[in-house]
């Protein structure tokens, strides 16, 4: 799912919601509402989620990557 992916990748890279909302440009209170699977954030705004993780929208989706994601 969306939510623990993006949790995954945030807390992989030792960053906060503050960190990640300072760095995606988006409300801290919106990641948290996905993050706990409340709503689903917009194609646009997965966009800016994976440029702040310097990945692809289609990395957010991918539950495979043994690495625990996206390269930093």
């Amino acid at each position: 799912m969306i939510r623990m992916r993006i949790r995954e990748l945030r807390k992989a890279r030792g960053w906060t919601l503050d960190d990640l909302s300072k760095r995606a440009r988006v409300p801290k209170s919106n990641l948290s509402v996905w993050e706990r699977d409340l709503e689903l954030p917009t194609l646009r705004t997965l966009e800016k989620i994976s440029r702040a993780f310097g990945a692809r929208v289609k990395e957010l989706f991918d539950e495979t990557n043994g690495n625990g994601g996206p390269k930093k």
